[in-house]
C-alpha cells in the first residue's frame, strides 16, 4: 500500500457506491472526500482542491456533465482533472465518452467497475497528470522538435470533417499544392486514393480507441508518383474544448536528408504554424516582454505587433477599464481564464486566455494561447435562453409532462406532473420511480406501462389511468408513453404526456345524468337545429302531441300550428330567437289527433364556440288545464272585486242613506208644502175657471171680482207667490243631489273591465268622495286640488277606485284618532292630481296622528293593522299597493310624521305596462 498524499473527491448521489469508492481508495492510501450531488460537488471541490475527481453522470437535478461544465468554467477548478462514471450502455459507447470528453472529463469509467479497474483508472489518471506537466514544462521543446523535423509531411485536419487546417511546407511541397488549396482539401486528399476506405476506417477506429496509430502509408507526389512515408496519425482534443483534430506526421523514407533541412528551419516552421493558427499565440520572455505574437492575435485583439513587441502586457491597456489589457499573472502550471476586452475600434469580444510557461534555449518563456470565445459565449447564451424557454414552455403546458430513464426513474417532470404527484419541487422526484411515489397498486400498472415501452418499444396511447398521491390526490389522467431513443436508436428510456380527464369524465357523467334528465322530464323538451328542422324531442313531448321521434325528425315545427295563433305572434317569435334572445310565451297547437291545447312555452338559442347560434331548445308544458282554471280564476277574481266593492258600498250604505235622506226630507217637505199651497189656490183657480166658462161675463164679473178677492185672501196670494217658487228650488236642488249620490254609487260599484282603459282620474277621484261623503264629513274638510288639463290615464276605473276609497277611509280614521271622541275642530284631507313626466302623481294628505317609525316597513303587509277589532281588516293598504304597483305598474310611497300627518304618494304611467304576450314556434 503506497501513500501518495493524494486527494480524490467522490460526487456520487448513491451513497453506497460512495462507501464503496471510498473504502477501496482509501486502502490505497489517498484521502478521500464525498459529495452527494453535483452543487456539494463543486462546493467542495472549490474548498479542498483535490488532486483527482470521480462523478457520476446519471444524478438528479445537476448530472455529472452538467458539473463537468461548471467545472470547465471555473477559473480556479478548471484544471483539475474529472473521470466520469455511468451505467449507462448508451453513454459508454464512443458518443457518450466523446461527449464527455468534448466537455472537458479526463477519463470515462463503464459502471460496474472492479476493485482493479478503479484503482488502475485512478493511478493511471495521475500517471498521466504528471507526463501532461512534464510535456507542458517541455512544450516549447517539442514544438522544437517537430519543427526540426519538418522534412516530415505534417498535417492537422479538424474532426469529424478532415478538413486539413494546416500542411506544412514539406506536405506541399510533396503534394504540389498551393496554401490556398490546403483549406479546400481534406486528409483523405492528402493520404490519396490507393488508401481504401474500410481501412482508413479502421485507422480512424484505431486512433479514437489507442490515441494514435502508425503504420505505412503511399503518398502521391505532384506527378502523381507513389512515396512510401512511414506514417503516424493522432488525435489531438483541445483545450478549448471546441475542437478535435487529428495531427499526421509522414516520414518520407526515400530522403533521409530532409529531416536536417527540416531541423535547420524548426524556427520558420514554427513562425509559419504560429501565423497559419486560427488561436492568438502570444510569446514572453520570463521578465514578461513580449517577443512574437501572430496575425490571429493581431487580429483578435485589433493591435498591431510592432505596438506590443518589447512591451510588458500590463502596459497596454483596455479603453473600458485603464486597466490591462489580459493579465498575464506568470504563476507556476497552466492558467486558462476568461475576460471581456474591448479594442481600440471600441469593439467588445470575450476572449478565452490559456497560458503555459515553458522553456525555451534555457530560459523560461510563457506561451499564451487567445482565442475569441464571443459568438460561442453568445451561442451559450442563446442555447441557455432556448433551454430555460423549452423549460417555460413544458412547465406551462396544461399536460403532465415527464421522462424516464431505462429504469423507470423520473428524469424530468414539468408543474402538472408534480402537482399530480402532490410534489411542491421537482428535486422531491428525480431519481425516484412509480413506487416511491404512488400508493403500489396505482404504481404496478403504470410501471407495466413503462416496461412495454422500454423494453419493446410498444408505444402506449391514450391509456386512461387514474392517479392517486400519497397524499389522497385523485386524477384521471389520458396518458401517452413514447420510447426515449438516443442518436443510435437505442431506447433509452421514456417520454410521457398524461391530459388531466377529471373535467372532463365529471362532465361526461353529468351529461349522461342530464339527458336521463332530458328523457325523464315533466317538461316536453324539443331541439331543432338552426334551420328550424327537429332534431330531437322526448318522451314527455310525444305525450303532449302525439309525435313520435321517428314522425318529426326533420320536420319543422310549425306541424304543431292550430291556425288560430296571431301570424305576428309567430314574427315576434323568430325575431326574439334569431337575435340570441330568449323567448317565453303561451301557443294554441294541435296535437296529432286534432285536439287543440295550450302549452307554455320557452326558446332559447344555443351558440357553438364561435358563437354562432346551431340550435335551438323549446321547453313545453301543457298548460290547457291552467290556462281554464286561469281563466275560471279571473272570473272569480271580477267577481270578487265586485263583492268587494259591494262590501264597501254596504259598509258605507248608512252613511250613504243619511246623503240621501237629508236632500229628500227637505223635497218630501217641499212637496207637502206646495201640495197645500196649490189646495188653497185650487178655490181661486176654480173661480177664475167659472169666470172664463159664463155666458154673460160682463154681468157676473163683480161677483165673481169679489169672490176672487176673498179667494186671494184666504189663500195669502203674496206669501205662495214668494215661497213656492223658493220650494220648487230647493226639491229640484234636493232631487240633484240625490241624483248625483245615486250616479256615483252607480259608477263606483260598476264591475268595469278587465282591460285598462283610457280612465278620467279627476272625475273617479270626485265620484269617491261623494260616496265616501259620510266617512270624512264630520271629522275632516275636503279639498280637491285636481288638475284640469291632466290627460286620460290607463287604468283599471273599478281597481282604482277602490284603491282611493280605502285611502280616504284611512285619511279619516287616522284624523278622527287625533281629534279624539269630542271633537270641537276639524282636520283636512287633500287630494291632488298632477302630471310629472310620462307618469300622473296623485297625492293623498291628511291631518291624522302619522304613521310610527316603528311599523313604517309593515304598512303594506296583508293582515297587518293597528286598529281595534271590528275597524279595520288589516287589507286596505295591501289592496291599494297590488291596484297601484301590481295592476298598473306604478309606484307607491308615503311621507308621514307623527302627530302632524300623512301622504300618500301614487305614481300611475301614462303608457300601458302590459307585457306583450309571447308565444313559441308550433
Amino acid at each position: 500500500m503506497e501513500k501518495e498524499g493524494i486527494t480524490i473527491l467522490v460526487v456520487d448521489d448513491d451513497p453506497s457506491l460512495r462507501k464503496l469508492a471510498q473504502r477501496i481508495l482509501s486502502q490505497q492510501g489517498w484521502q478521500v472526500i464525498e459529495a452527494e450531488d453535483a452543487v456539494t460537488g463543486i462546493e467542495k471541490a472549490r474548498e479542498h482542491r483535490p488532486d483527482l475527481i470521480l462523478c457520476d453522470v446519471q444524478m438528479p437535478g445537476l448530472d455529472g456533465f452538467g458539473f463537468l461544465r461548471e467545472l470547465r468554467q471555473s477559473p480556479a477548478l478548471q484544471h483539475l482533472p474529472v473521470i466520469l462514471m455511468t451505467g449507462d450502455e448508451s453513454l459508454v459507447r464512443l458518443g457518450g465518452q466523446r461527449q464527455a470528453m468534448d466537455l472537458g472529463a479526463d477519463d470515462f469509467l463503464p459502471k460496474p467497475f472492479t476493485v482493479a479497474q478503479l484503482v488502475n483508472a485512478v493511478r493511471g489518471r495521475m500517471e498521466r497528470l504528471r507526463q501532461h506537466q512534464t510535456c507542458f514544462a517541455d512544450h516549447e521543446h517539442r514544438w522544437k522538435v517537430i519543427l526540426d523535423a519538418s522534412n516530415d509531411v505534417v498535417a492537422l485536419a479538424e474532426a469529424p470533417s478532415l478538413r486539413l487546417a494546416y500542411l506544412n511546407p514539406a506536405g506541399l511541397r510533396l503534394v504540389g499544392w498551393s496554401e490556398t488549396e490546403v483549406a479546400q482539401r481534406r486528409l483523405t486528399d492528402l493520404l490519396g486514393p490507393d488508401l481504401p476506405g474500410p481501412v482508413f476506417a479502421e485507422i480512424l477506429s484505431t486512433v479514437a480507441e489507442a490515441g494514435q496509430w502508425r503504420g505505412q502509408l503511399k503518398l502521391r507526389d505532384g506527378a502523381g508518383q507513389a512515396v512510401p512515408v512511414a506514417a503516424t496519425l493522432v488525435v489531438h482534443h483541445s483545450d478549448a474544448r471546441a475542437t478535435t483534430f487529428y495531427a499526421f506526421i509522414g516520414h518520407d523514407l526515400r530522403e533521409r536528408k530532409r529531416i536536417e533541412h527540416a531541423l535547420q528551419d524548426s524556427e520558420a516552421r514554427f513562425r509559419t504554424i504560429a501565423a497559419a493558427a486560427m488561436d492568438g499565440i502570444v510569446v514572453l520572455e520570463g521578465s514578461g516582454e513580449v517577443v512574437f505574437m501572430n496575425p490571429a492575435a493581431e487580429q483578435i485583439l485589433g493591435i498591431k505587433a510592432v505596438d506590443v513587441l518589447g512591451r510588458r502586457p500590463e502596459q497596454v491597456l483596455r479603453p473600458d477599464t485603464g486597466k490591462p489589457l489580459f493579465d498575464l499573472d506568470a504563476r507556476p502550471g497552466s492558467l486558462r481564464f476568461e475576460c471581456p476586452v474591448q479594442r481600440p475600434d471600441g469593439r467588445r469580444l470575450d476572449l478565452e486566455l490559456r497560458l503555459s510557461p515553458v522553456e525555451l534555449d534555457g530560459r523560461p518563456h510563457s506561451v499564451a494561447i487567445l482565442r475569441d470565445i464571443t459568438e460561442q459565449q453568445n451561442l451559450t447564451r442563446q442555447l441557455q435562453q432556448e433551454r430555460i424557454l423549452l423549460r417555460t414552455l413544458i412547465d406551462a403546458l396544461p399536460y403532465n409532462v415527464y421522462v424516464k430513464d431505462r429504469l423507470a426513474r423520473k428524469t424530468l417532470a414539468n408543474k402538472a406532473d408534480l402537482k399530480a404527484l402532490g410534489a411542491e419541487t421537482e428535486a422531491e422526484v428525480l431519481g425516484k420511480t412509480d413506487y416511491d411515489l404512488l400508493p403500489r397498486t396505482v404504481a404496478a400498472s403504470c410501471y407495466a406501462d413503462d416496461m412495454r415501452v422500454i423494453l419493446h418499444g410498444e408505444p402506449v396511447i391514450n391509456r386512461r389511468e387514474l392517479i392517486i398521491n400519497r397524499a389522497g390526490g385523485r386524477q384521471w389522467l389520458e396518458t401517452t408513453k413514447l420510447p426515449l431513443r438516443d442518436e443510435t436508436g437505442q431506447i433509452v428510456g421514456l417520454v410521457g404526456i398524461g391530459r388531466d380527464i377529471t373535467a372532463y369524465l365529471e362532465t361526461e357523467a353529468k351529461l349522461r345524468m342530464l339527458s336521463q334528465v332530458i328523457e325523464q322530464s315533466p317538461t316536453g323538451v324539443l331541439i331543432t337545429d338552426a334551420e328550424g328542422r327537429i332534431e330531437y324531442v322526448n318522451p314527455r313531448f310525444t305525450e303532449m302531441t302525439g309525435y313520435t321521434l321517428e314522425e318529426v325528425r326533420g320536420q319543422n315545427p310549425r306541424i304543431l300550428k292550430s291556425g288560430k295563433m296571431d301570424p305576428a305572434v309567430y314574427r315576434e317569435l323568430w325575431t326574439t330567437i334569431l337575435g340570441g334572445r330568449i323567448w317565453r310565451g303561451e301557443l294554441l297547437n294541435r296535437k296529432k289527433n286534432g285536439e287543440l291545447y295550450w302549452e307554455q312555452a320557452l326558446i332559447t338559442p344555443i351558440r357553438d364556440e364561435l358563437g354562432r347560434i346551431n340550435h335551438f331548445v323549446a321547453l313545453k308544458e301543457d298548460i290547457t288545464e291552467l290556462r281554464n282554471a286561469r281563466e275560471e280564476r279571473n272570473r272569480m277574481e271580477i267577481q270578487l272585486r265586485q263583492a268587494q266593492k259591494m262590501e264597501a258600498i254596504g259598509q258605507l250604505a248608512a252613511g250613504i242613506a243619511h246623503e240621501i235622506n237629508t236632500p229628500m226630507q227637505y223635497v218630501g217637505d217641499n212637496t207637502r208644502f206646495v201640495q197645500d199651497a196649490f189646495q188653497q189656490m185650487s178655490g181661486l183657480l176654480q173661480t177664475i175657471r167659472s169666470l172664463l166658462s159664463s155666458s154673460d161675463p160682463a154681468r157676473a164679473c163683480e161677483q165673481l171680482i169679489e169672490e176672487l178677492l176673498r179667494r186671494a185672501r184666504e189663500a195669502d196670494l203674496e206669501y205662495l207667490l214668494e215661497e213656492v217658487p223658493r220650494a220648487i228650488d230647493q226639491t229640484l236642488q234636493g232631487v240633484e243631489r240625490v241624483t248625483k249620490i245615486v250616479r256615483a254609487m252607480k259608477e263606483f260599484a260598476h264591475p268595469g273591465s278587465a282591460q285598462k282603459t283610457p280612465t278620467d282620474i279627476n272625475h273617479a277621484i270626485e265620484t269617491t268622495v261623494t260616496v265616501s261623503r259620510n266617512e270624512w264629513k264630520y271629522v275632516a274638510d275636503m279639498e280637491l286640488d285636481l288638475d284640469p288639463n291632466l290627460p286620460p290615464v290607463p287604468c283599471l276605473p273599478g281597481e282604482f277606485n277602490q284603491a282611493m276609497l280605502n285611502l280616504i277611509v284611512n285619511a279619516a280614521h287616522a284624523i278622527a284618532d287625533r281629534l279624539g271622541h269630542h271633537p270641537t275642530t276639524k282636520g283636512r284631507i287633500t287630494i291632488q292630481t298632477r302630471r310629472q313626466g310620462a307618469w300622473v302623481e296623485i297625492r293623498v294628505s291628511d291631518t291624522g296622528c302619522g304613521i310610527p317609525e316603528a311599523i313604517r316597513d309593515r304598512i303594506f303587509e296583508p293582515f297587518f293593522t293597528t286598529k281595534p277589532v271590528g275597524r279595520g281588516s288589516g287589507q286596505g293598504l295591501t289592496i291599494v299597493r297590488n291596484v297601484i304597483v301590481d295592476k298598473h305598474g306604478g309606484t307607491i310611497d308615503f311621507e308621514t310624521e307623527v302627530g302632524r300627518g300623512t301622504t300618500f304618494i301614487l305614481r300611475l304611467p301614462l303608457q300601458k305596462q302590459e307585457q306583450k304576450q309571447k308565444t313559441t314556434p308550433a
